[in-house]
């Protein structure tokens, strides 16, 4: 399975390759598994995490080249924790910051 990537602001993960039949809006970075079926302009694929769900997605709304991720968090208790985590197209982690004050 080769893993992509929703393009459009907002796609749906179809029950079937025919029909309106929807079980999942997925959104702009999303990444999907995607397998070789192809079927009335949507490809299968699998989505989530334990227990990975299938399902069929419009091939038009998936592309092969990722995102960066950014996630950004900061807690201030006691002194303070800042925390960055950057993620590649491929989901490995790029750069980690920690920073606390004593």
């Amino acid at each position: 399975m080769a893993l992509k990537y929703i393009k459009k602001q907002k796609s749906y993960v179809y029950q079937q390759s025919a029909g309106n039949a929807k079980h999942r809006m997925l959104i702009y970075g999303d990444a999907v598994d995607v397998t070789d079926t192809k079927k009335n302009g949507r490809t299968k694929v699998k989505y989530g995490v334990i227990p990975a769900k299938k399902g069929w997605v419009r091939t038009p709304d998936l592309v092969s080249k990722g995102f960066l991720e950014i996630y950004f968090l900061d807690v201030i208790i006691a002194g303070g924790i800042g925390f960055v985590t950057y993620r590649s197209q491929d989901f490995k982690k790029l750069y980690k910051g920690d920073k606390s004050k004593d």
